[in-house]
């Protein structure tokens, strides 16, 4: 019996997990990131070209009903004043189009794994599809690579309310993995990565998670 009523309490703590986050409020990026982030994130590795592959995404899929080779070439842009930001170069192929590119940045803030996002001069459809310019940026979880240097694979996710601020009215994970191909352990990993954090009630509302193809792609 007392097992029984352990494995019943652990049920319901996994499920408190997943009911803790909704659809009224954005989670704040410490609630969200796995524990190893606050302390031991390192901006630098960031820092090379990534390959998406999964998404949950709007702006990307289904704005793009059939994207791939998705990825973002993150660098150091020097702003002045001895100080840097993150200049990322996002591609994406639409229907096995050449990639369509254009810029993102990131700040940092004084919290470490979380970054300030955002587009400086948004295209035209952007605008017109009434998206956002600015997006906050946390680092839920990410593995090391053996060589000690840019991260084997990152997961990044971003929350924005509407103007009341009553309701969620976007969310965004980027699966972005060090090399095109992972296994599908690997990839498991990544995906599982998401739901430890509690954040499935985004991860499967909507469209859920598009699974992004990294083969037959020109990157540049």
């Amino acid at each position: 019996m007392a097992k029984l009523m352990a494995a019943v309490a652990l049920g319901l703590l996994a499920s408190s997990a997943d009911a803790a986050f909704n659809f009224t409020t954005c989670p704040t990026y410490f609630e969200t990131q796995a524990a190893k982030v606050a302390k031991g994130f390192n901006e630098s590795k960031l820092i090379g070209r990534f390959y998406e592959q999964a998404l949950h995404d709007y702006t990307q899929y289904p704005v793009c009903p059939s994207p791939s080779c998705i990825t973002s070439t993150k660098a150091w842009t020097d702003v002045g004043g001895g100080r840097a930001q993150i200049r990322d170069t996002f591609g994406l192929s639409c229907f096995g189009s050449k990639p369509y590119t254009f810029p993102y940045y990131f700040n940092q803030t004084a919290h470490n794994g979380f970054l300030t996002g955002f587009i400086v001069d948004p295209p035209a459809w952007w605008k017109v599809l009434g998206f956002d310019s600015v997006y906050p940026n946390t680092i839920v979880d990410y593995e090391e690579a053996a060589d000690g240097g840019q991260y084997a694979w990152v997961l990044e996710f971003q929350c924005r309310e509407n103007a009341k601020g009553d309701k969620v009215k976007f969310t965004g994970f980027n699966f972005y993995s060090r090399t095109p191909q992972v296994t599908d352990e690997v990839y498991g990993r990544m995906i599982q990565s998401a739901y430890d954090a509690g954040l499935g009630v985004y991860l499967d509302s909507g469209f859920k998670i598009k699974k992004v193809p990294q083969t037959n792609c020109r990157y540049d």
